[in-house]
């Protein structure tokens, strides 16, 4: 046992790591959302694929 609250080791030691890597997923998420959220331009390709509605 180990932790506050007290967990199994083995399960403390997991949450230990994925905490480690979160600074990490913080900046990509927040670069993610930058780049949704700029203007798109007229470089950008539409979307290829039939019509809806027509046969």
């Amino acid at each position: 046992m180990s932790g506050y609250p007290a967990m199994l080791h083995r399960t403390d030691l997991k949450h230990q790591a994925a905490l480690s890597k979160m600074e990490d997923v913080l900046a990509r998420l927040k670069a993610l959302e930058a780049r949704a959220s700029a203007p798109r331009g007229k470089s950008r390709a539409k979307p290829k694929g039939k019509a809806k509605g027509k046969a």
